[in-house]
């Protein structure tokens, strides 16, 4: 799944969401952001997804991260991701759909990286602590830090998680305004 496909998803399912919010049209930049921004009287909000630098891989997927940012004079004055303002239930919500997509991993052979790279790989460990660490189970806790990156494999993947930040950003986006970490 290329980044675009990711991205488009991800505009389509969220841009009424913030419509509603009052966000202008999204940004797309560089084919991995995604930003809607709100001007307010003295400040700027903005929501961004932003696609990993690396390429979807056909074993471990891909991933995302979300972040709110507020800025005054093109300076950012406060950031925070995911983990910053959900809460509890919304953690374990998203430990539950981040288990069912990592669930659908697969850690590839030596036979199979082989054949994907075009290079004959001798020892296993040159790649396979990626994949063994892509595939452990998780289960967020609001008392730790966490940067949590939305796993996805396929277009459902990123539709699920589309939907689930759909419920989410209105009420993340008031607890982000009075967020202070």
């Amino acid at each position: 799944m290329k980044n675009k496909q990711a991205i488009q998803i991800l505009k389509d399912h969220l841009l009424p969401v913030f419509e509603s919010l009052g966000f202008e049209t999204p940004v797309i930049q560089a084919g991995k952001y995604l930003t809607w921004r709100k001007e307010e009287q003295l400040h700027t909000l903005a929501f961004c997804c932003q696609l990993d630098k690396w390429p979807w891989d056909p074993w471990i997927g891909s991933r995302f991260v979300v972040e709110w940012t507020e800025e005054t004079n093109d300076k950012i004055i406060k950031r925070a991701r995911f983990a910053d303002v959900a809460n509890q239930q919304e953690l374990d919500e998203v430990s539950e759909l981040q288990n069912s997509v990592i669930a659908k991993f697969h850690i590839p052979t030596k036979e199979e990286y082989s054949e994907k790279v075009g290079v004959q790989v001798q020892d296993d460990a040159f790649f396979l602590d990626r994949y063994e660490d892509a595939c452990q189970l998780v289960k967020y806790q609001k008392d730790r830090r966490s940067d949590i990156w939305f796993r996805y494999l396929q277009k459902n993947d990123v539709e699920l998680w589309a939907l689930f930040l759909a419920r989410w950003i209105s009420s993340a986006e008031s607890r982000f305004l009075s967020f202070t970490g």
